[in-house]
């Protein structure tokens, strides 16, 4: 999400209260066709608030979203960034319209946006009425008034468009209101300017109780008794004609003030009372007991803010089963209660709930209305008229309402307050993307609990002494409760209700899984309440969402999920995106989508009862296909000279990640490393196998020196199993290098020569150098550069013998490297030579780099520095190209070594630092060599 910060061109302006349009210092831009007008209106009616992609899709098309609406909407933002840029090329762009990897943002002032200018008009003028300045009242009203041009949003259509110009259109009602209740106000006498503005507002909203009395006032101020009283007559025939009610109190109290021939009373703008002043105070009691959520509660008061100053605030907590979305709501509501000195409803539309169906809306309403004190005999008898006695009701009130599980936004819809000073709680399972896209509500999407903060929980529930008594118990209780607050308090009520059993005997029962978590009714068993929501989804959304308790791993991309349900990708994204709005998914990163452990757990259990083991069997294998498969690509574009036993076709089903690069293949395995990590503790022998080989190349790059000796060791069980020898001798030796690396060098030693005698044994010479080169590297890391010369040599032999030529020019530098630290400049230089000759006639570019390190030392100990220098910065850039931070470092060490051999001490320094830190972040050990290098200069500066 993009943070707003910093300041806005304050030349932009940006009109939406008639045709929309942006100006810049007072010249109009060319905004383009409806659908990009619609895309700015949407992020201007949201300015200063992140908008997601989904919720402007969803804003801007609705349900006729075409396929190609997505590139459409990137097309249509990065037009408007160029447009509503100050000038081509201008950095405004990225500052105007900022593109974040969650959102759009569009950053505007209060005074770059009509409709806010609007607003702010308007509560102005209704401070200056309250402090007896009716006059300075019309004149903010009368500015506030001059900002509209037309029809709001005129000429674009679409689900936002549709439900903004209704509210604004209400917003413009209530400023004349306002205004003409400050113009009666005035000392001053009758005025048939206001009248005929009166008339002709009453004939067009006849139904609307204050307009009526504003104009039955006007009229008798005019002296026009009759007139004002025929006003009310033909109020009441429509009231009880239309909607089956009589006229409110204050439409009553002005009849009876001019048929007594006094002075009709003059309410405060905002402040009439309609009805019996009647303050609910529905809310449930908070939980006692609360932690976290620190983050959604300042949100929530920010938005509390944005009310407070005349918007419509809709605030939508949304989230997954037992997360903590009612706790939320309602503690908040607690704490801001006070602001609302109309009262506080609240009502559970029961969306997701085991025995009983939603409730339905009108009935929400229903209870509203008795909430509030109308009496049974003036509640209307038709669902429409009940909503807009409910909103009139609401009208110039401070109201919190709360809408607790709701089902989706269709179902909170309608009993959404439309006038301003209300502010309206949303709790659902369900992603309500429509009701953020149309009514602007503003999602808050809760994840689980971070473990400091359910620990925090267990101590509150379970007092400091007892948690401080077993530390260790209380921490595996919140490693398996998995953040989710549901479970957490079922753990909690256990232990209060047996107050002498240890937490360790508690800890223990949790082993029973979704058993263990059973609070003795439908809303505190875990598993009851995840069916809630896992019932209400289609066929293909419930078969994806139990194959998902299979996946291995925190995480799953949409090829892994659709190589799991043996799906095309492009029909997986709609039914991913269905699990994703029950909040059995969250899209934690675009395209990447988890679940807490809980959810897992029961989505495999739901497989297990659901799922034919044939069937489990294949989703698993075309799964670890696919990780398999994508691996062991990534691994060849990371090392493409090394050898690799492709593995078996993938089956059928399985899809595969396209790498397009060395970049590519980095980014990918940074991303699935902890799922590889998992998918090994699932795998077959065969797949086992191959994704630790495969595994090796990007710990090697990354320097996961212990990790590769770990996962190399499972490799080797699996090939022990399958009787390869070939995959035997292959895990032998890169066993063997991992332990080279951790400097255990005899056990690797040992480790590889048992791979070069089975690579003997098997007549395979490439296998045999590779070993040979293996041999050499762990020779060098104990300082006996001759032996590692002598495996040299015979590496370069075997490979001329099988005509491998990057064999051979790796075995050149090789033998380079190590004549060059036994001092052999004169031999050493023109196997480096040969070797780079061969290395960029191959494009091998990892070898060119280790070799122009070669040569870069070669120059340095000759005295050559500044053709040393040269060599190293080829090495670097080719390193640094091809995303090794250790070939990097180790290069840059070495520049800095013939920097400080040059007496450039300041170079020495600088470049050193570079390597510092990159051996640094990779938790290298080297990063101490360096450090002391730092500190032997002159000026013994320590790295900061």
């Amino acid at each position: 999400m993009v943070a707003v910060h910093g300041a806005v061109n304050s030349r932009l302006r940006i009109e939406v209260l008639g045709p929309v349009r942006a100006l810049r210092d007072g010249r109009e831009l060319a905004l383009g066709p409806p659908l990009r007008q619609a895309v700015l209106a949407t992020l201007a009616l949201r300015a200063n608030h992140p908008v997601y992609r989904d919720e402007l899709i969803d804003a801007v098309w609705g349900e006729a979203a075409p396929a190609s609406a997505a590139n459409n909407l990137h097309i249509y933002i990065s037009a408007l960034r160029r447009e509503l840029a100050s000038g081509p090329g201008s950095d405004d762009e990225a500052r105007i319209l900022p593109v974040g990897r969650s959102g759009y943002l569009l950053r505007l002032a209060p005074e770059q946006l009509d409709v806010t200018e609007f607003e702010e008009h308007l509560s102005r003028a209704r401070s200056r009425f309250g402090d007896g300045e009716p006059a300075a009242a019309v004149g903010e009203l009368d500015a506030a008034l001059a900002l509209w041009r037309g029809t709001p949003l005129a000429k674009i259509s679409g689900p936002l468009a549709d439900a903004q110009r209704p509210r604004l259109a209400e917003r413009r009602l209530t400023a004349l209101e306002d205004r003409a209740e400050a113009m009666l106000s005035l000392d001053r006498p009758g005025d048939a300017d206001l009248v005929a503005e009166l008339t002709a507002l009453t004939d067009e909203h006849p139904l609307r109780e204050r307009l009526r009395a504003l104009l039955m006032r006007a009229l008798h101020r005019d002296g026009r008794r009759a007139e004002a009283l025929l006003v009310y007559r033909t109020a009441r025939r429509l009231l009880v004609a239309e909607l089956g009610i009589e006229p409110g109190p204050q439409l009553r109290e002005v009849h009876r003030a001019i048929l007594t021939e006094g002075e009709p009373p003059a309410p405060v703008p905002g402040a009439s009372q309609p009805w019996p002043a009647v303050v609910p105070r529905q809310l449930p009691p908070p939980i006692r007991h609360f932690a976290g959520r620190a983050a959604e509660l300042k949100e929530l008061d920010e938005l509390l803010g944005a009310a407070a100053g005349g918007a419509v605030a809709v605030p939508a907590i949304r989230g997954s089963a037992g997360i903590g979305k009612t706790t939320l709501a309602v503690l908040w509501a607690h704490r801001v209660a006070d602001r609302f000195p109309d009262g506080q409803l609240y009502v559970n539309l029961r969306g997701f709930e085991a025995t009983e169906a939603p409730m339905p809306a009108t009935e929400a309403v229903r209870g509203f209305l008795d909430a509030l004190g109308v009496r049974p005999e003036r509640i209307p008898a038709g669902a429409g008229a009940q909503l807009g006695l409910y909103r009139s009701l609401l009208a110039e009130r401070r109201v919190l309402v709360v809408l607790d599980n709701a089902r989706d936004a269709e179902h909170v819809r309608p009993i959404l307050p439309g006038a301003p000073g209300c502010l309206t709680v949303v709790t659902s399972r369900d992603a309500l993307t429509s009701l953020v896209a149309r009514e602007g509500a503003y999602p808050i999407t809760l994840d689980t609990l971070r473990p400091d903060e359910s620990l925090d929980l267990l101590v509150r529930r379970l007092g400091p002494e007892r948690v401080a008594a077993d530390p260790g118990a209380a921490t595996g209780i919140v490693r398996v409760c998995a953040g989710l607050p549901l479970a957490l308090s079922i753990v909690s009520a256990r232990a209060g209700d047996h107050r002498r059993f240890p937490l360790g005997a508690l800890a223990a029962e949790l082993g029973r899984g979704l058993d263990a978590l059973d609070g003795g009714d439908t809303a505190s068993d875990a598993r009851s309440v995840f069916s809630w929501s896992y019932r209400l989804l289609d066929p293909a959304a419930a078969r994806l969402f139990r194959l998902l308790g299979l996946h291995p791993g925190p995480d799953a991309g949409i090829l892994a999920a659709a190589s799991l349900a043996g799906t095309a990708p492009e029909r997986l994204r709609p039914v991913l995106a269905e699990l994703t709005r029950a909040s059995l998914l969250t899209e934690h990163r675009p395209g990447r989508y988890t679940a807490h452990e809980l959810l897992r757990s029961y989505a495999a259990e739901l497989a297990d009862r659901h799922d034919e083991p044939a069937a489990r069997r294949q989703a698993l294998c075309r799964v670890l296909d696919h990780y398999t498969h994508t691996a062991h690509a990534a691994a060849r574009l990371l090392y493409p000279a090394r050898e690799a036993l492709r593995p078996p076709p993938p089956g059928p089903g399985t899809v595969t990640t396209p790498l397009a690069g060395h970049g590519a293949a980095l980014a990918w395995f940074t991303t699935e490393h902890p799922v590889l990590l998992a998918a090994l503790t699932r795998a077959s022998d065969e797949h086992a196998w191959h994704l630790a080989a495969a595994l090796s190349a990007f710990d090697e790059r990354r320097c996961h020196w212990q990790e590769w000796a770990t996962v190399q060791s499972v490799g080797l069980s699996a090939a022990g199993r399958s009787g390869d020898l070939r995959r035997q001798a292959y895990s032998w030796r890169s066993l063997g290098r991992a332990h080279g690396e951790l400097l255990r060098h005899d056990v690797a030693l040992t480790h590889l020569r048992r791979a070069l005698a089975i690579y003997r044994d098997l007549g395979d010479p490439v296998g045999q150098a590779d070993t040979h080169l293996s041999l050499a590297r762990v020779f060098d890391t104990l300082s006996r550069y001759r032996p590692a010369l002598d495996h040299s040599h015979e590496a370069c032999t075997l490979y001329r013998s099988a005509h491998h030529l990057t064999g051979q020019a790796r075995s050149l530098n090789s033998i380079g490297w190590f004549s060059a630290l036994l001092g052999e400049y004169a031999s050493a230089l023109p196997h480096c030579e040969r070797a780079l000759a061969l290395q960029q006639r191959l494009g091998e570019w990892s070898g060119q780099a280790a070799t122009w390190d070669t040569v870069g030392y070669i120059r340095q100990q000759l005295g050559q520095h500044a053709e040393a220098v040269d060599c190293y910065r080829h090495a670097v850039d080719l390193y640094h190209h091809l995303g090794d931070p250790y070939g990097e470092a180790d290069v840059l060490t070495h520049l800095g070594d013939s920097a400080r051999a040059a007496g450039d001490h300041d170079a020495a320094e600088a470049v050193w630092r570079r390597a510092f830190g990159l051996l640094d972040e990779l938790g290298h050990r080297d990063a101490e060599s360096v450090r002391s290098r730092l500190t032997g200069l002159d000026r013994a500066v320590s790295p900061s």
